[in-house]
């Protein structure tokens, strides 16, 4: 009796091979930290929105519009209707930029450097949903007193939170608040500033949220170059239109050839899919963003290099 051949199983992607030691080889998989035994009686570890464990695909009920309150604790909207407290100005070698958003269409503002990086990164990041950036948040005492006054608030008694978003909760499925202080490198706190972080930390907690603070350097450059080349690909497209689109693009991907370069890669998932080169870069670029697919960013991500994922 004649029999088929087995089916031939599918090699895995690219593994990307660090050619120096150190720096280069603190993740395993481009994402994770190397998995260690816990000690006994360790402190536990400050949660941290960029350890948040992989691979995670963004719900697709987190991508409907509706998916976010319209308001937040203190009135402040989500989404499309917010504005920044403080705005990027834009004199000569500003460090400030102004940028259109990924899967909130506003205009974001950053105020250094580090905040651009930071928030470029976690555009590309599938547990969050939304990010505000320089949120107000004041005390009830201050609100009552300008209200008993019928007066508005005086800017001295708002606070301002260089980041707050809402990302997936891992263990209940549920938006959650979280709170980001983005500092320099050489950041050394004086007694004032510690005051402020325990203010900014006691209002997230207040609404069930966290709070973390995050030095400009905790995204490396390349992850930063990448985000910002896929940005690219894709800022002047509604990305949560295709959120499903990206789904079964992401699948063709995974499933043709991975020999050559980027560019070879996303032209024959093009060619099988019948699109265009370009709208397969947006595809691209929105899988990533919603964790259909993951970057290995210990490699650059270039047309005419090769493209490393995360198996």
């Amino acid at each position: 009796m004649r029999t088929s051949p087995p089916e031939r199983s599918r090699s895995r992607f690219n593994v990307y091979q660090p050619e120096v030691l150190g720096a280069a080889r603190r993740w395993q998989n481009g994402y994770s930290p190397p998995i260690a035994e816990p000690k006994p009686n360790a402190p536990a570890e400050p949660f941290s929105i960029l350890s948040l464990p992989r691979p995670f695909v963004t719900p697709p009920e987190m991508v409907k519009p509706d998916a976010l309150p319209e308001y937040d604790d203190h009135g402040f909207p989500h989404g499309e209707k917010y504005e920044a407290i403080l705005k990027a100005k834009t004199p000569s070698f500003s460090t400030r930029a102004t940028l259109p958003g990924l899967k909130t269409k506003r205009r974001h503002e950053t105020l250094s450097h580090g905040e651009t990086g930071i928030q470029v990164v976690l555009w590309f990041h599938p547990y969050v949903v939304d990010l505000r950036e320089q949120v107000g948040r004041f005390s009830l005492d201050a609100y009552h007193r300008a209200e008993f006054k019928g007066e508005r608030m005086r800017r001295s008694d708002l606070m301002t939170i260089d980041l707050i978003l809402n990302y997936v909760c891992p263990q209940t499925g549920a938006l959650r608040p979280h709170g980001v202080s983005i500092k320099g490198r050489d950041y050394a706190p004086k007694e004032e500033d510690l005051a402020r972080e325990r203010r900014e930390q006691e209002s997230l907690a207040k609404c069930g949220g966290s709070w973390e603070l995050l030095h400009a350097d905790a995204v490396s450059a390349r992850e930063y170059g990448n985000c910002g080349a896929l940005w690219s690909m894709v800022k002047d497209h509604d990305v949560p239109a295709l959120y499903w689109d990206a789904s079964l693009f992401a699948r063709t991907l995974k499933k043709v050839s991975h020999k050559g370069s980027f560019r070879d890669v996303l032209t024959r998932a093009a060619n099988r899919q019948s699109i265009t080169f370009d709208h397969a870069s947006n595809l691209f670029a929105v899988s990533v963003a919603y964790g259909f697919l993951q970057l290995d960013h210990r490699a650059e991500l270039r047309a005419f290099k090769p493209l490393y994922l995360v198996n």
